[in-house]
């Protein structure tokens, strides 16, 4: 895990780090009388309040952003040859369903309603991408 993934969950990290402490800590300060478990668990118990103070009053991750995610398009860059002309096809799983495809060899986008189309040819550079026929 890259330090950018552990510090995207930072509140929820704290949030259960405090919770764990606060439970470490009162049980070996209340499960035992031994000096030893006393001074270690105290400092962990109070470490835990502090933890889970801090957690809660942290501001909450972010939110995933509707308009943004209905609004994504990949980028347009062509694509290498890989002994045939490569293209890209996008389809939307929530309606409204819409389709990119993305030409390889001019790195065009196109969008078209619907699912993918059994033929398509780029209207930018006239490369057929693809032409399947229909099933019966």
């Amino acid at each position: 895990m890259s330090r950018g993934e552990s510090m995207r969950h930072l509140r929820a990290n704290m949030l259960l780090t405090a919770w764990i402490c606060i439970v470490l800590g009162s049980g070996l300060t209340l499960g035992s009388s031994d000096p030893i478990a006393l001074s270690i668990g105290l400092p962990v118990g109070l470490a835990g309040v502090v933890l889970l103070i801090l957690g809660l009053r942290s501001p909450p991750e972010q939110r995933v952003d509707a308009a943004a995610l209905r609004n994504w398009a990949p980028d347009e860059v062509p694509m290498r040859d890989a002994g045939r002309v490569m293209y890209r096809i996008d389809t939307t799983l929530d309606e409204p369903i819409r389709t990119s495809i993305l030409c390889g060899r001019c790195g065009k986008l196109t969008w078209r309603d619907g699912r993918k189309p059994a033929a398509f040819t780029c209207g930018h550079c006239d490369t057929e991408l693809w032409d399947e026929p229909e099933e019966e």
